[in-house]
């Protein structure tokens, strides 16, 4: 509903978005917090809504706008939400095949072999997290889905503010994916 996609104060951001955009593309060689793996990467930001329909035009919006890959740290187990023949699908089909963007989701955080989408969609990179030894987080799901993992638990980030902490979650592990692809 608006072109701004800064947190704001009705609890729609917590700074979730921001640590992820610090994953995947924060400043690197600056002798400042933390460093990504997409060194001189971009950002286009997007605060899209979490209904099928705003997360399907946030993708066309993306692929039409030049993005080149698309992270999507977020998901649903519910099919008729972002699912198989929901929009969210024919946006996701699209700005793969129309308009080359690597695509890439999140396992999810349930320690379960379950199907979460749009991660688990055949054109987008499923992400699952590792912990510090190199093994499955505990809190990770896995299964046939997965494509790959990434470091997921523990995760130093931007914040919101100028400040940077540690999370955890496959939320964290997409960016690294994406990132690497950028």
């Amino acid at each position: 509903g608006d072109n701004d996609p800064s947190p704001n104060a009705f609890g729609e951001d917590r700074g979730h978005e921001t640590q992820v955009a610090g994953v995947a593309a924060a400043a690197t060689d600056n002798l400042e917090g933390v460093a990504s793996v997409c060194w001189g990467g971009g950002i286009m930001p997007l605060k899209s809504g979490d209904t099928t329909a705003t997360v399907a035009a946030g993708i066309d919006y993306a692929a039409g706008n030049g993005a080149r890959v698309l992270n999507m740290s977020f998901g649903s187990y519910v099919t008729t939400e972002y699912g198989p023949d929901t929009a969210v699908e024919a946006a996701v089909n699209d700005a793969y095949n129309l308009h080359q963007v690597v695509l890439v989701g999140t396992a999810g955080n349930n320690g379960a072999n379950w199907v979460r989408y749009p991660g688990d969609f055949e054109n987008v990179i499923s992400v699952a997290a590792t912990d510090s030894t190199d093994g499955r987080a505990f809190f990770s799901n896995f299964g046939r889905l997965v494509d790959v993992a990434a470091p997921g638990q523990g995760i130093l980030s931007t914040m919101v503010g100028g400040v940077y902490a540690g999370n955890s979650g496959t939320s964290f592990s997409a960016p690294d994916v994406a990132g690497v692809a950028g």
